[in-house]
Parts: C-alpha cells; sequence; structure tokens
C-alpha cells in the first residue's frame, strides 16, 4: 500500500506513468525495479531488512546488488536507493524529501536535461 501510494504521488506530480517490478534489463537479465518509471528511465529501489541483517546488507546480495546497480547504469537509467522507513513513516520519515527529489529528477529526464 506504501509503495503504492508513493509511486501513484510521483505519477501525478510528474505525469510520468510508473510500473512495479519492471523488468529493466530483459531480455539479458532477470533485473527488476521496485517501482520505475520507463519513459525517464528512472527507478526507485526499496531496500528492506536493514536493521535485521536482512538481503540487502549480506555480502553475497550487496554484491549482487552492486551488479544490478551497474547494470541500471550501463542502460543509462538513474536510481535512487530507499529504506522503507524513510517512506513509511514514523520518526525515520523523509518521503516528502524524497519525493520532491525523485519528482524533479523525473521531470528533468522528462524534458531531456538530465
Amino acid at each position: 500500500m506504501i509503495k503504492a501510494a508513493f509511486a501513484c504521488d510521483l505519477t501525478r506530480l510528474t505525469g510520468v506513468k510508473h510500473e512495479f517490478e519492471y523488468r529493466f534489463a530483459a531480455p539479458d537479465r532477470q533485473w527488476r525495479a521496485d517501482i520505475a518509471f520507463p519513459s525517464v528511465k528512472g527507478a526507485i529501489e526499496i531496500d528492506g531488512g536493514l536493521w535485521s541483517y536482512g538481503r540487502h546488507n549480506r555480502a553475497a546480495s550487496m554484491l549482487g546488488d552492486m551488479e544490478k546497480g551497474n547494470g541500471y547504469a550501463e542502460r543509462g537509467w538513474l536510481v535512487f536507493h530507499t529504506p522503507w522507513e524513510w517512506i513509511e513513516g514514523g520518526r525515520h520519515d523523509k518521503s516528502a524529501v524524497l519525493r520532491a527529489r525523485i519528482a524533479a529528477a523525473i521531470v528533468a529526464n522528462k524534458k531531456g536535461v538530465a
């Protein structure tokens, strides 16, 4: 729900449609973006499990995330990373700041500035 609301807010602010679990590297790789704005090559990766030694902070997974990050770069994508805490509210909520920064980047890509 939170992810959907965040993505819908960005689409409303920018006019750029989003997709969930978008395969940005198909057919070469099966990598998926948590939230993607394919028409402007923008993506948001939500990294969970930071406080519980989850997937995104184990050595093998970190190497995989680095490879995926390089895959984005090779294809000309702009990627924002965020933990759940930054978008779901509470004392670590940074959703307003993130929303504004990501929206500005999407609009810049849409205009061909970035």
